[in-house]
């Protein structure tokens, strides 16, 4: 195989990882499968967050767990709604 050869494999590779990432993400989303794991940290530890929340500042409470758990958006946001759960 030459460079160019090696090149278009690294790009087929590349796109079908990419696809298989997004067939990944709706498969979660369709099992609404809550964000996190079992062992996580009770939302008592971040306090911000659950002020953010009591304020009414659900974008707030959403880029602080972020920060927190260092997580994309859409887990942040499935944490921040099952916090919020219980006040509903």
């Amino acid at each position: 195989m030459d460079i160019r050869e090696l090149s278009e494999r690294v790009d087929q590779l590349s796109n079908r990882v990419s696809q298989l990432e997004h067939a990944l993400a709706a498969m979660h989303d369709q099992a609404a499968i809550p964000a996190g794991f079992p062992d996580d940290p009770p939302s008592s530890e971040y306090p911000d967050v659950m002020e953010a929340l009591q304020r009414g500042n659900k974008i707030e409470a959403i880029k602080r767990y972020r920060e927190h758990r260092n997580v994309g958006l859409a887990e942040a946001k499935r944490a921040v709604e099952q916090m919020e759960k219980p006040w509903r």
